[in-house]
């Protein structure tokens, strides 16, 4: 008895750095192994700009994904988006496939790539908003118009928060019933904590028991708000001899980063760790996790953070959505350092116990993959009944 085809399904990425995965190709991936698409399905994923999928492509090859990149320079404004639409409507006029799945953050993009999968006959189109756009006054004049384009040429709209979907789709379309709440779920279960790994990190590190470490994981960018970050730790470095800060992350911040500590004569206390691989083992080697993005899309970093049963003090511009434990406290970041400071010391004096509240709940990649797979098979049934 002949055992019927995969469905066959198509996962776009914005432009990924050399080398670096970043948060949407990492989503995708957890998706995929953690949630087990890519051997439920023939999942293939193709970028704009640059291939590499680390740490995942060998896992995803071994299930039988392949990767494609459509080779576009970085550039921007209107050739960027002719090149993506004329590019992506070539490939899948070449590898045609049941669904399309467009993920990314950039409006002008996501339409683009929708309107030539649509355009090269694909039955199943779906736009999927991964962040919130921090929009300029040009933004604001044409981008109303570029939300409903997006809408009007997809087929199915995800998004991983309210503001996210407001952020790709409108305020208004949001509000409403019509798109569909796509968790950036983990693999909840490999970020939950662990005393022997804490203890080894820190030894590692040369950190002492009686040592308090703040930490963040992010690129280091204007979004993730590591200006702030500093003078948090600035102020909390004058009042506590044993506390430290670790950043993991890379970006065009950071050395800017890097001089102030050194400036400031606290660059012994504070660890640049770059980009890593071992995220889980570095949470337990915290004792509270910061966040003071600008904007979020949704901040699964914050999620992985709650997992490994951190404390986590969060910007009130992070959707709300990424709240799941009890030990999550919203601040805002305007002219507010001495409360993220206060904030801060009230944690180090309190005793925190370090569940995983993020297994079972919606971000946990078992029960979330299960019901983008049952989305994805509705999808493909209604196009093809």
């Amino acid at each position: 008895m002949e055992t019927e085809p995969k469905i066959r399904i198509l996962q776009t990425a914005p432009g990924i750095r050399k080398g670096i995965s970043g948060g949407i190709a990492a989503m995708l991936a957890n998706y995929g192994i953690a949630g087990k698409l890519a051997v439920r399905y023939k999942i293939d994923y193709l970028t704009l700009c640059y291939q590499p999928m680390e740490p995942y492509q060998e896992t995803l090859e071994s299930f039988g994904s392949e990767f494609f990149c459509l080779g576009i320079r970085p550039k921007s404004g209107v050739d960027l988006v002719r090149q993506a639409y004329r590019d992506f409507k070539s490939f899948l006029s070449i590898r045609p496939y049941d669904i399309v799945h467009v993920n990314s953050g950039d409006p002008p993009i996501v339409l683009a790539l929708c309107m030539a999968a649509k355009a090269s006959g694909t039955k199943v189109v779906i736009a999927h908003s991964h962040n919130a756009v921090k929009e300029s006054f040009r933004h604001e004049l044409y981008y109303p118009i570029l939300r409903r384009m997006i809408v009007s040429k997809s087929d199915y709209q995800f998004a991983c928060s309210r503001v996210a979907a407001a952020s790709m789709f409108s305020s208004k379309y949001a509000k409403t019933n019509r798109w569909f709440f796509i968790p950036n779920a983990i693999n909840a279960e490999k970020y939950s904590y662990h005393e022997d790994v804490r203890k080894a990190y820190r030894k590692e590190l040369g950190l002492q028991d009686d040592d308090f470490v703040i930490g963040h994981v992010g690129r280091f960018n204007t979004q993730k708000n590591h200006v702030f970050i500093s003078k948090v730790f600035r102020k909390l470095a004058e009042r506590d001899n044993h506390i430290f800060l670790l950043l993991a992350g890379t970006g065009e911040l950071m050395e800017p980063i890097k001089k102030e500590m050194v400036e400031t004569g606290l660059s012994e206390r504070v660890f640049f760790l770059g980009q890593r691989k071992d995220v889980a083992g570095l949470l337990s080697a915290m004792d509270v996790f910061i966040f003071p993005s600008l904007w979020e899309g949704l901040g699964v970093s914050a999620v992985e953070a709650q997992a490994n049963g951190l404390p986590c003090i969060i910007s009130d511009r992070v959707p709300e959505e990424v709240k799941v434990s009890e030990s999550v406290y919203y601040l805002p970041v305007e002219d507010s350092v001495n409360e993220w400071v206060d904030q801060v010391l009230r944690i180090r004096q309190a005793e925190h116990s370090r569940n995983n509240s993020v297994i079972g709940s919606i971000f946990d990649m078992n029960r979330s993959g299960e019901f983008l797979a049952s989305l994805y098979d509705q999808f493909f049934k209604s196009k093809n009944s």
